[in-house]
C-alpha cells in the first residue's frame, strides 16, 4: 500500500485472491493499511476440504500449492478463535 500511495498509483479498488483458509486473516490485516474509501474485494482462488481420518484432519484430496492442514490450523486457533476438536493435526 505503501508503495502504491508513494507512485500515486490510484487504488481505489483492490482484488485480494488468496485461499478460503487465510482469506478472513488477509483481508482484516490489508483493512488495516487502506483508507475506508478503498474497496476491497476479497475473492476465494479454491477451497479444500478436511476431513478428520483416523482422529487426524487431513485432505482427502490435497489441492496443489496448499499448506499441509497442521500449518493452517494455529493459524485458524488465533485468527478465528477455532479448534480442532480434540483431533491430532497431520501434515
Amino acid at each position: 500500500m505503501a508503495l502504491l500511495r508513494a507512485r500515486r498509483v490510484p487504488h481505489g479498488r483492490l482484488i485480494l485472491i488468496q485461499d478460503a483458509t487465510m482469506q478472513q486473516r488477509m483481508d482484516a490485516a490489508f483493512r488495516l493499511h487502506i483508507s475506508p474509501a478503498t474497496q476491497l474485494i476479497s475473492y476465494a482462488s479454491h477451497q479444500a476440504t478436511v476431513a478428520l481420518t483416523g482422529g487426524r484432519l487431513t485432505y482427502p484430496a490435497p489441492p496443489e500449492g496448499m499448506w499441509p492442514v497442521g500449518r493452517y490450523v494455529p493459524r485458524c486457533r488465533r485468527s478465528l478463535g477455532c479448534t480442532a476438536g480434540g483431533a491430532r493435526i497431520h501434515g
